[in-house]
């Protein structure tokens, strides 16, 4: 089982507990609650990309927390039907390969890429990119926007590409 990467007392290490550990426990539990308050609901809004890397192409799926948290929750549930011990798969299948950290403002690209046995033994593939848009708010990190189902590129985020920048100052505005 992966174990926080981050040195404690640290933005990584917050974050990887936000991001990682508790959005793998409420999945594996299809508990909402639990992840709930890691999230900003006012102005939140989350991008699917579709697994395509032209930001052109990529739909505004997400206008309201209700929204993600539906689809969430959907996700969540046929997981849980379909697989074995996903909360020990899904630790052992999601990284923070990058993240960027500026003051009050961070941006993580989530990994998830690994399998599960299905209830009937045959092998579930796990796979998932997605970029996170952070603030930190009262001194606790929370989670502003999001991009899903990102396309195997990786960003460029060291440092952070223009781009990401923008999108985090317009979150903030």
């Amino acid at each position: 089982m992966t174990t926080n990467p981050f040195e404690p007392g640290t933005d990584r290490h917050e974050l990887w507990e936000m991001l990682i550990r508790r959005n793998v426990e409420a999945c594996a539990r299809v508990d909402w609650d639990l992840v709930a308050g890691d999230f900003i609901a006012e102005n939140f809004m989350g991008l699917d990309a579709g697994d395509r890397s032209d930001p052109d192409t990529w739909t505004l799926t997400f206008n309201a927390l209700t929204a993600y948290r539906d689809s969430w929750l959907n996700s969540a549930r046929t997981l849980t039907d379909n697989t074995g011990n996903l909360r020990e798969a899904l630790l052992d299948a999601t990284v923070l390969q990058q993240v960027a950290v500026t003051g009050d403002s961070a941006v993580a690209y989530k990994v998830v890429d690994g399998w599960v046995a299905s209830g009937d033994g045959s092998q579930h593939h796990l796979s998932g990119r997605s970029l996170h848009l952070c603030r930190k708010v009262h001194s606790r990190w929370r989670i502003q926007g999001l991009v899903v189902n990102l396309s195997d590129s990786k960003p460029d985020m060291t440092p952070v590409s223009e781009g990401i920048q923008y999108l985090v100052q317009q979150w903030q505005a």
